[in-house]
């Protein structure tokens, strides 16, 4: 699942992701994400933090406060890359820190290996 209120940086990575055969579902916003994550409850949810109205730590606090959805991994996408960054994206409950500008070389390691390993680390 990918959150993004930008929506070109939006449909260009669902088109990345379709490309590598994983399935995608989108929204571009944090309570659009809070709907669908409860709804469809996806292995992995790459979020934007910077989005207005709800941002992405909001988002992932929200989602972290329901047991019931703590399978879903969590993916920070954010322009922010600093070890305070970092920190504040996992305190949030974010269990991955992916800073832009990502490339597909990174994305690619961080979904093969974020459903074979423990959550909660950052890259």
């Amino acid at each position: 699942m990918l959150v993004d209120d930008n929506v070109d940086a939006l449909h260009v990575l669902c088109v990345l992701l379709d490309l590598e055969d994983y399935r995608v579902s989108a929204v571009d916003n944090g309570r659009a994400a809070i709907e669908l994550i409860s709804r469809t409850r996806p292995e992995l949810a790459i979020v934007d933090v910077a989005m207005p109205v709800m941002d992405g730590f909001e988002v992932a606090r929200r989602i972290r406060a329901n047991p019931e959805l703590n399978g879903t991994i969590l993916v920070a996408l954010t322009g922010y890359s600093s070890d305070s960054d970092r920190s504040q994206a996992l305190a949030a409950g974010f269990d991955h820190h992916l800073s832009k500008p990502w490339s597909l070389e990174k994305l690619r390691d961080l979904l093969a290996n974020s459903t074979q390993q423990p959550a909660r680390g950052d890259r």
